[in-house]
């Protein structure tokens, strides 16, 4: 579900401002070594489609000029865009 998302530059921080869990959860996501449970399946698939959207648009990756502070702020601001899940685990950014 997420295990391509890191050559989109997306990270284990911006997984947790959105989705409640652990960086060693959302690494293991990332990595394909864990899956989400199914308490937070929606959440993770929210996200994946999220991240989907951005890169069908054309947002993501992040243009390579963008960098630094700059680009986590502009990942963060892209994934907030995008991003539906439920109001329980989302993260102010």
């Amino acid at each position: 579900m997420l295990t391509k998302v890191a050559k989109y530059g997306i990270a284990t921080r911006h997984i947790l401002m959105f989705i409640p869990v652990s960086r060693v959860t959302a690494s293991g996501w990332i990595n394909g070594r864990v899956s989400p449970c199914k308490y937070l399946q929606a959440d993770a698939a929210q996200l994946a489609a999220a991240i989907s959207t951005a890169v069908k648009h054309r947002e993501l990756p992040a243009p390579k000029n963008i960098t630094g502070r700059t680009l986590d702020a502009y990942i963060r601001a892209v994934l907030a865009k995008y991003y539906k899940g439920s109001g329980a685990s989302a993260r102010p950014a």
